[in-house]
């Protein structure tokens, strides 16, 4: 009578060993000062494109990150940039004050 006792008692303690196994990470957040990106601390939109990168609407301007290196290029007017949309496709619209238009990448690989 006492064995089937100890046996239940094995397995429950086996099933509580590997919940305490599991580690629990922490996200790696890198936060950019305005210093390090060189442009307007408000940032009002961003979104990451299908290639990877990363665009964020800053005042007057489009902001490129791939992870290393930041660019930026001008909206046409200087217009403030309030939101970006991707396509199916992979075209990134923006949509700024009086201003609509997408990404477009010329034959040289400026953005405009």
């Amino acid at each position: 009578m006492k064995y089937p006792y100890i046996i239940i008692f094995l397995i429950v303690n086996s099933f509580s060993l590997n919940i305490k196994s599991q580690e629990t990470g922490c996200p790696v957040i890198r936060n950019y000062t305005v210093q390090e990106y060189k442009n307007e601390p408000q940032v009002l939109c961003c979104i990451q494109g299908q290639n990877g990168l990363m665009y964020f609407g800053v005042s007057g301007e489009i902001m490129e990150y791939d992870g290393v290196n930041w660019r930026s290029f001008s909206i046409d007017n200087q217009e403030v940039p309030y939101g970006f949309a991707m396509d199916k496709k992979g075209k990134i619209y923006v949509a700024a004050n009086n201003e609509f238009g997408y990404i477009h990448v010329d034959k040289k690989g400026f953005k405009r």
